[in-house]
């Protein structure tokens, strides 16, 4: 299984604590690692060795967190994306279709996530899932997944009806339905369309693939995106790492 990671945006909202510095690579509040760190740490102890990075602003940063020796037994393939100011993730994925070669876990480089979620949708067996909160109040800028049956059928910042959940772009997804993804991101780049969501490609072909919701509500996947983020999502991971510890 192969891991992509997005990093390649700006992190503005992150005001002063971005001045200088990648916005995965600002350390979390009472923590001994930023949020890159933290989630290179979790995947590699969980036997995960590939890794796609993609890159922005200060690439050296990101990739510097892989030259510690414990890392040395990964892949790592790192991929610029040299238009990041302008556009959305939806290019850094297109750069990095020809990369993905098996299964992939997906996610973006500022979310923290606790121990057992992960091993838990590494365990889901070979299926392509993504991360729902049923219980969580709906977030008001940020990812919904509207759900029909267990299935995530549309994911959007702007949907907030009684079939839409709590959503973090947190994707396992199976090679073929992750090719069937990219292209349709490969439409929409082709079209011009860069400044939006990867999301807006896949909403296009959640009726011809199967990607299960799968529960974080007992665990933790939350992103940081203003300073506010980081020192609330700070010490809620917290309680969850305790409790792993124990």
């Amino acid at each position: 299984m192969q891991v992509v990671i997005f990093n390649s945006g700006l992190g503005k909202r992150m005001e002063a604590a971005t001045q200088g510095t990648h916005k995965a690579m600002v350390a979390l509040e009472g923590h001994n690692e930023t949020i890159f760190e933290r989630q290179v740490r979790l995947l590699h102890e969980a036997g995960l060795k590939n890794f796609i990075i993609t890159t922005g602003p200060f690439k050296e940063q990101i990739q510097a967190v892989f030259d510690k020796s414990c890392y040395q037994d990964c892949e790592v393939a790192f991929v610029e994306n040299p238009l990041y100011a302008t556009t959305n993730y939806i290019y850094s994925f297109y750069l990095a279709r020809t990369l993905i070669t098996d299964d992939i876990l997906l996610l973006h480089g500022d979310l923290v996530f606790n121990r057992r979620f992960l091993q838990r949708i590494l365990k889901a067996g070979n299926i392509s899932c993504a991360a729902v909160d049923r219980k969580a109040a709906l977030p008001e800028k940020d990812f919904k997944a509207r759900v029909a049956g267990n299935l995530v059928k549309e994911v959007r910042v702007d949907i907030f009806d009684k079939d839409c959940f709590a959503f973090q772009p947190f994707y396992r997804l199976c090679l073929e339905d992750a090719r069937a993804w990219l292209a349709e991101v490969v439409r929409f780049v082709e079209r011009g369309e860069t400044e939006v969501y990867a999301e807006n490609a896949l909403n296009k072909i959640t009726e011809s693939v199967q990607i299960s919701e799968f529960s974080y509500a007992d665990d933790f996947v939350a992103e940081i995106d203003t300073p506010e983020d980081l020192t609330l999502v700070s010490q809620k991971v917290r309680h969850f790492d305790l409790r792993e510890q124990a």
